[in-house]
């Protein structure tokens, strides 16, 4: 057996007899009334299971040990990573390129009606104070009466006034 297996079956066997020398103080403080102590050594039992602690590098590749070092260290790290110059990327053409360009049209009545469809119920209404459930039941008319205040807003690419719709559905 090499030398490092023997010293870590060591390390174990001295871990376990710790254990359980501290676990028999604290029953029999605990038996004895003194519940004060009894908890202090079974506290002291949870603090002893190992802490993964990743080893720290400096620059160098040297192990960093100290805490104030390890700071100065992830500070060093992050400063790089986040502190380079911007990249530029020259002789990029000014506008989209034409195979970029995706042709879209404006939204139909039946693409109108199946988003409305897959609305979720229960969920708070919007700042319009309009909920899904309000949507769903507002039938054909309301359906229609959507698709063209998205058509209007889609062709004059802003929100369309504010009207009392209630006549029109």
């Amino acid at each position: 057996m090499d030398l490092n297996k023997q010293c870590k079956m060591s390390v174990r066997r001295d871990k376990q007899e710790w254990a359980e020398k501290k676990a028999a103080q604290g029953e029999a403080e605990l038996a004895s009334g003194q519940m004060k102590d009894a908890f202090a050594h079974f506290r002291s039992l949870k603090s002893a299971c190992p802490r993964i602690v990743s080893p720290i590098l400096d620059t160098n590749g040297k192990l960093v040990s100290d805490k104030s070092a390890k700071s100065k260290r992830w500070k060093e790290h992050f400063e790089q990573l986040l502190n380079h110059p911007p990249v530029t990327v020259p002789n990029l053409p000014a506008g989209p390129r034409e195979d970029d360009v995706q042709l879209c049209s404006v939204s139909s009545l039946a693409e109108v009606s199946a988003a409305v469809k897959r609305l979720r119920n229960g969920k708070a209404p919007g700042l319009c104070g309009t909920s899904a459930e309000m949507l769903k039941a507002s039938g054909h008319a309301g359906m229609q009466w959507l698709t063209d205040v998205i058509v209007q807003a889609w062709n004059t690419g802003e929100i369309p006034e504010e009207r009392n719709h209630t006549a029109d559905i």
